[in-house]
């Protein structure tokens, strides 16, 4: 008897860990329809990931710019150097593909709906993922 208490406790272990990572794995945030880019934790744009398109930061001469496929979005003064980042959206992803930061570890980052941590570079800028309910005016 004993026996088989312990094959019906393995047997039950068993599913819920298969549950488990079933429930893990194929959870996606339906929520995700854009990201926000910020330089140092300030807010420039909220752009929308349901429009495939690529985006440019630009700082030049304390000018930075945002730029959809080479059209200046918004631009800001800052007290920076010269940088820039290029993400690129594609099917609801956001990756980063280009940036002038040492190292380069923000072009192997990259945002899905089941993938929801922030690029962020060593420039200062990060892209963060928000919810539909975070947000009004989408670029």
């Amino acid at each position: 008897m004993k026996r088989w208490d312990y094959i019906i406790a393995i047997i039950c272990l068993s599913v819920v860990s298969i549950f488990c990572v079933f429930f893990v794995l194929s959870r996606t945030n339906d929520e995700f329809n854009a990201v926000e880019v910020r330089y140092h934790n300030e807010v420039i744009a909220n752009v929308d990931v349901n429009v495939d398109a690529t985006y440019k930061i630009e700082c030049i001469d304390n000018k930075l710019s945002l730029y959809r496929e080479d059209v200046l979005i918004k631009q800001i003064d800052v007290d920076d150097k010269n940088f820039f980042n290029t993400f690129k959206i594609t099917d609801k992803k956001v990756e980063m593909i280009d940036a002038s930061c040492s190292g380069k570890d923000c072009e192997k980052m990259y945002i899905t709906s089941k993938h929801m941590l922030p690029i962020i570079c060593t420039n200062g800028v990060s892209i963060n993922p928000v919810g539909k309910t975070e947000i009004d005016d989408l670029v």
